[in-house]
């Protein structure tokens, strides 16, 4: 065989030379001309910087360096004309001391490109966290919370990123309905909290945790003796106006009898109640599953509302008897208006009830009774205390009175020359001692 003839290389056109002898000067590297291709100018002062000047003339200003693992990195300074060259040196400067103290300032930008956004992050929170922790209807609510309020806010910022002023500016923000803020400001606390635990931003550096929440005017309320009277017969009066809606007037008259949330008597299902011990298994709760003691009355009421034969599905069905009922809303408005208490809350119910136990067995038992996980939630119904203590405090002032008054009959008793307000207290030395003083005398 003939050997194969080398072929031809293409002849590689020669590249002109930069430009040389550039001084690294404010008017060394302006003036520099750009060339056919890149070309760089390095700064004799400081190790690592240099001047990039494209073809099409563009001047930047690079900090270029090795990481503690070798790696070669640049970054990008500034742009001469807007930062001068003693100001590129100072950041240079700056850079590397990062450098020797192990940081990788290249990289860190670009996770800084790359972080994760508030927005992002909520999605993910929702996903992992609030869902599988939180009860239905407080998820809800949560997820009602970010995606109306704080996404379209402060969604885009990156989460490493956000400050304490852009969450002031977010509560400020919903200023007209103060309560609402700070229910938002839970919210996006509770969730910097948990990027703080999986470590998406550093240890102690949530911003929304110092932000303070608007004052907030307590509003609840519980129906005395004579309302309870009138909503009582109320729900008999509504039970004949509205005969479609018995169950749900059974539900609001149990929960008088309970002091239960709506939600867990709407979920009540009669395999989850034993009414020989009076005790009804609760779950998916606000505080999850818990047990339900009911009372003499609650078990009565029971037993009323449904024969021994018919103690299956839900307590409180719908229409359908496969699912249950879903709101009380139209029934207790019903109620309320035939009541004459066109204010009155459903939730007053409850606190209603945990009233009478915190002024029969204390906040203890009410605290077990509404199944309240904090001792501070369950503080709201010592209102009925007020009366004891201030049966207290009228004894105590009436005990310090009659000492005034015996005090003051004493003084009158006394005779004119013995009227002595406070007797005279003599200052000085005594006179022996004084006589002695002036036999040592000179």
């Amino acid at each position: 065989m003939r050997p194969k003839k080398p072929r031809p290389r293409p002849r590689l056109e020669s590249r002109p030379a930069p430009p040389k002898h550039v001084a690294f000067t404010e008017v060394g590297l302006r003036n520099a001309e750009p060339g056919p291709s890149d070309y760089t100018v390095n700064d004799p002062k400081t190790v690592g910087l240099l001047l990039k000047v494209t073809p099409a003339g563009r001047k930047v200003f690079v900090y270029r360096y090795r990481t503690l693992f070798g790696r070669q990195r640049k970054l990008t300074v500034g742009k001469l004309g807007e930062i001068s060259v003693s100001t590129a040196r100072r950041k240079a400067k700056e850079l590397a001391v990062e450098v020797s103290n192990g940081a990788d300032p290249a990289s860190d930008r670009i996770n800084q490109r790359n972080a994760m956004t508030v927005a992002e992050f909520a999605a993910i929170y929702l996903r992992d966290q609030a869902k599988r922790t939180l009860a239905p209807s407080t998820f809800k609510e949560y997820e009602r919370v970010l995606e109306s309020r704080v996404v379209p806010k402060i969604g885009k910022l990156p989460l490493v990123e956000l400050t304490r002023l852009d969450i002031e500016s977010l509560h400020a923000s919903m200023s007209s309905a103060p309560i609402r803020a700070n229910r938002m400001l839970s919210v996006v606390k509770a969730m910097l909290f948990k990027a703080e635990d999986w470590d998406v931003i550093p240890r102690g550096s949530n911003p929304a945790s110092r932000v303070k929440m608007n004052k907030e005017r307590p509003k609840q309320h519980y129906f005395s003796d004579t309302e309870q009277a009138r909503i009582f017969r109320a729900i008999e009066a509504a039970q004949k106006q509205m005969p479609r809606s018995k169950v749900a007037f059974e539900a609001i008259t149990l929960l008088f009898f309970t002091g239960c949330r709506p939600s867990e008597v709407l979920r009540l299902r009669w395999e989850d109640i034993d009414l020989g011990s009076g005790v009804a298994t609760l779950h998916s709760t606000k505080t999850g599953e818990g047990r339900l003691l009911l009372a003499n009355a609650a078990v009565n009421f029971l037993q009323s509302i449904a024969s021994s034969d018919h103690r299956q599905g839900w307590v409180f069905p719908g229409v359908n008897p496969e699912e249950r009922l879903k709101t009380l809303t139209k029934p207790w408005k019903r109620t309320c208006d035939l009541a004459g208490l066109p204010n009155a809350c459903l939730k007053d119910i409850r606190h209603t009830v945990g009233t009478y136990v915190a002024r029969t067995g204390g906040l203890h038992s009410a605290q077990a009774i509404l199944r309240h996980t904090s001792p501070i939630t369950t503080r709201r119904y010592a209102h009925p205390f007020e009366t004891a203590v201030r049966g207290d405090l009228e004894n105590a002032i009436t005990s310090i009175e009659t000492n005034r008054r015996s005090s003051t009959s004493y003084q009158q008793d006394q005779p004119e020359g013995n009227k002595r307000a406070c007797p005279t207290i003599k200052t000085g030395r005594s006179g022996n001692l004084r006589k002695a003083l002036k036999r040592r005398k000179p």
